[in-house]
C-alpha cells in the first residue's frame, strides 16, 4: 500500500495479494494491522534548519513516487522498530570497526575479497603489503569486525553505562543476523565464543578474534534476493573508559558511546569462482561483474589484470534491529 499526493488530494494505492482479491470480492476483506515504511525517502535533503522543508514534502522530481509491490518481501525493507521497553533513550547502532589492525582497509569505496592465494600474492605485491584485504574461508588473518552499541558523546563509554543503556533496556545484541548472496558467497565465518574484546584500568587490553566457527544459512526469511540469513553469536565488548588509564578505549573501538557487543567475521566464497588465472573463468564473473579489469594501473611497468564481482552483505542486530550495509568486491587476478 502507498500513499499519493495528486493536486490536493492523497490517492491509497493498494496492491492486494490473491487471498485478499478472493476476500474483498466476498466482502471479507478487513484490515486487522498495518506497518509503516520510508525506503524510498532520501533524509539528506532535509534541512534541520527549515521547519518544514520543501524540497523534502514537496519535491516529486527529486524523491521518487511511493508504490505498493504485491511481493512481500521488497516492501518496508526499513520499517519503524517497535520496543516493548518504553524508556528507551538511545537506540544501538552498528559500526564497522576500523581501529585494528586486523580490519581490512577500503579502497575505492568497497572492501576487497580475494577469491584465491594467486590473487592475495598479487595485492600484497602491488601494494606493498599496506593493504589489508579480506581472503576466502581464512580465519587466521583480516577479519570485518562489526560493533554495536551507542554511537554518541552524551554517555560515557564505561561499563555502568554499557548495564544501564544497553543491557538493562534489552538492547544488547547477542546474535547477528548476517546476509550474503549465495551465487557468489557459500558461507560465512564468525567469531566463536571464547573470542575476547576487553581494556583493563591498568591499561591492558585483550584483542582475540584468532577463531573463527562456520555459521551456516537458516531459513530465516530476509528481503533481498538471492540472499540467504546467516545466525551469528555477538562477543561482549568490553572496552571501557575508566578515568585514569594508559590504553584508551578509542584506540581499539570505532564506537563513542558505550558498548553492547562485537562480531568478527569472514566469508568463504563459492568454490567457482576460485580458479586461478590458468584456469577457466566462471561464466559469473562475466555475467555479474566485469573481467580483465586493470584495477590499480601499472605497477613496475606491468598491467595486472583482475576480475571482479560487487556484493553487498547485510548485517542486522538481532535484538536492536540496528543495521549496516558493507560493500565488498570479490576479486579473482586473471593476468597481465
Amino acid at each position: 500500500m502507498a500513499f499519493k499526493k495528486t493536486s490536493g488530494t492523497i490517492v491509497i494505492d493498494a496492491t492486494l495479494t490473491e487471498i485478499g482479491r478472493e476476500k474483498m470480492a466476498k466482502g471479507e476483506f478487513i484490515i486487522s494491522k498495518f506497518g509503516l515504511g520510508d525506503d524510498e525517502i532520501d533524509y539528506e535533503l532535509y534541512n534541520k534548519e527549515i521547519k518544514f522543508d520543501e524540497e523534502v514534502l514537496q519535491a516529486p522530481e527529486i524523491l521518487p513516487i511511493l508504490e505498493a509491490y504485491s511481493n512481500k518481501t521488497r516492501n518496508i525493507n526499513y520499517g519503524p522498530v517497535t520496543h516493548i521497553n518504553q524508556e528507551i533513550m538511545f537506540s544501538p547502532e552498528l559500526k564497522i570497526n576500523d581501529r585494528l589492525d586486523i580490519t581490512p582497509n577500503i579502497h575505492n569505496d568497497v572492501y576487497y575479497i580475494s577469491v584465491n592465494d594467486e590473487t592475495s600474492e598479487k595485492l600484497n605485491f602491488i601494494f606493498s603489503n599496506k593493504l589489508r584485504f579480506l581472503e576466502t574461508n581464512s580465519s587466521d588473518k583480516t577479519k570485518l569486525i562489526i560493533e554495536s552499541g551507542l554511537n554518541t558523546l552524551e554517555l560515557w563509554p564505561n561499563v555502568e553505562n554499557r548495564n544501564l543503556y544497553l543491557l538493562n533496556t534489552g538492547l544488547l545484541d547477542q546474535y547477528f543476523y548476517v546476509l550474503c548472496d549465495y551465487r557468489f558467497i557459500d558461507s560465512i565465518l564468525s567469531s566463536g565464543a571464547e573470542s575476547k574484546f576487553k581494556n583493563f584500568p591498568n591499561g591492558d587490553s585483550i584483542v582475540n578474534f584468532e577463531t573463527l566457527e562456520a555459521s551456516p544459512p537458516t531459513s530465516h526469511e530476509n528481503k533481498f534476493k538471492y540472499h540467504r540469513t546467516h545466525l551469528c553469536n555477538g562477543v561482549a565488548n568490553m572496552m571501557s573508559d575508566y578515568g585514569s588509564y594508559s590504553s584508551p578505549s578509542l584506540e581499539f573501538s570505532s564506537l563513542l558511546g558505550p558498548r553492547g557487543t562485537i562480531i568478527a567475521l569472514n566469508f568463504v566464497v563459492n568454490s567457482v569462482l576460485k580458479s586461478t588465472s590458468e584456469g577457466t573463468r566462471d561464466a559469473r564473473w562475466n555475467k555479474y561483474g566485469y573481467h580483465d579489469q586493470i584495477l590499480f594501473g601499472t605497477v613496475s611497468g606491468v598491467e595486472y589484470k583482475f576480475d571482479y564481482i560487487e556484493t553487498t552483505i547485510y548485517i542486522i542486530g538481532a535484538v536492536s534491529h540496528a543495521r549496516i550495509q558493507v560493500p565488498v568486491r570479490l576479486l579473482r587476478y586473471a593476468g597481465t
